[in-house]
C-alpha cells in the first residue's frame, strides 16, 4: 500500500476488521533519503522509490533495505536518462554551435545566447 496516512488508514479499515492483529511496516520519504544519502536523491525520486517499494512482490522473501532502495533508485535514474526530451531548434542550434566553437577556439565572446539555450535545455530535461 502506498499513499498518505489518511489513505493507508482508510484502506486498513476497509480490508481488515478492527480487532485483527497485524504488523504494518512504514517507509517514509525521510527513510528513503537516509538509505540513499550518498546518492544525492531528490524528494521526487524518493516518492517514486516509495511507490515502487509498495509494488515490490519480493519483499516477504527479501525484505526492504538499503540495497532495495539503491536498486529502485538506480532503475529510476536509468529510465530518466533514456527518455526523450524536446528542445526548440534555436536553442539546440545555439548549443551545438557553442560546443563546436569551444572545441575550436576555446570560447564565445557573448555568453548570453548560450546561457539562454542552456536554460531552455535544463527546462526540457526537468520536465
Amino acid at each position: 500500500m502506498h499513499g498518505t496516512v489518511n489513505e493507508v488508514c482508510a484502506w486498513l479499515l476497509e480490508n481488515y476488521i478492527p480487532g485483527c492483529v497485524l504488523t504494518v511496516l512504514v517507509w517514509t520519504v525521510e527513510d528513503v533519503e537516509v538509505c540513499s544519502e550518498d546518492m544525492g536523491i531528490t524528494e521526487q525520486e524518493a516518492v517514486e522509490v516509495l511507490r515502487r517499494i509498495s509494488q515490490d512482490e519480493n519483499y516477504i522473501a527479501h525484505g526492504i533495505n538499503r540495497q532495495t532502495v539503491w536498486e529502485h533508485l538506480s532503475n529510476i535514474r536509468a529510465m530518466h536518462q533514456v527518455r526523450e526530451v524536446s528542445l526548440d531548434a534555436r536553442s539546440l542550434q545555439t548549443l551545438t554551435e557553442a560546443a563546436g566553437r569551444l572545441v575550436q577556439t576555446g570560447g564565445e565572446d557573448d555568453p548570453d545566447p548560450i546561457l539562454q539555450a542552456v536554460a531552455q535545455a535544463r527546462v526540457a530535461l526537468n520536465r
